[in-house]
């Protein structure tokens, strides 16, 4: 594997989000040939190790219903994946579990990071920061933000610059889905918070990741 460089905008693309921020993937994530094997996990093949992809800090409570809807917006976005390791833990000779943040993309014009995945289905549950960024409008693909937008990284196509939200200049607002909501006419709570990694799970000899969502 090896450091992507994102030059994937044409110009009809630098000129449709000229006035806007479009969702992106950190330089330093890496490509890497995975599948969705569930709502949460990708599986992948690499040095003659199978290694499974956990999005870290997402649980996934939905029905089966849900989870095939899941699978049918994954298997579309994620025609390409890249990802930031934050823990590799080998759980066999030939088997490693990664937790790690998760980035998908179905042309490469704009990228959807798995933590936001709460966002578009209520089974999920996990958090998912906001940013206070006046004026600003972001462009993912769970949709268009004005003004609050979730944190992550992003695009400048006018300036094909990619950075990070939030700066120094920028309040961070969490939007906390910690459990799934009992009606699904209810919504999650807001409140302030500052950033949360989830601790990676602890694994027995035998864990191993259902390929049923």
């Amino acid at each position: 594997m090896s450091i992507a460089k994102w030059i994937w905008l044409t110009p009809l693309l630098l000129a449709a989000y000229a006035l806007a921020y479009v969702s992106w993937v950190p330089p330093h994530a890496v490509l890497v040939q995975a599948y969705p094997m569930n709502a949460t996990h990708f599986t992948a093949y690499v040095n003659y190790t199978t290694v499974y992809i956990a999005q870290a800090g997402l649980s996934f409570y939905g029905s089966p219903a849900e989870a095939q809807a899941v699978m049918q917006y994954l298997y579309s976005q994620c025609r390409y994946v890249a990802v930031d390791v934050l823990n590799a833990t080998q759980i066999s000779e030939a088997e490693q579990l990664w937790t790690a943040d998760v980035y998908c993309t179905s042309d490469g014009s704009m990228w959807l990071w798995l933590r936001w995945l709460p966002l578009r289905f209520t089974a999920y549950s996990g958090y998912v920061e906001f940013a206070n960024a006046t004026n600003a409008t972001a462009v993912t693909p769970v949709g268009t933000f004005v003004n609050y937008i979730p944190a992550g990284w992003y695009l400048a196509p006018s300036t094909k610059a990619v950075f990070r939200v939030p700066e120094a200049n920028i309040t961070l607002l969490a939007y906390s889905t910690v459990s799934r909501p009992s009606s699904r006419h209810s919504r999650p709570s807001w409140r302030g918070a500052g950033p949360t990694r989830a601790k990676p799970p602890r694994l027995s000899p035998s864990w191993r990741p259902s390929s049923q969502p």
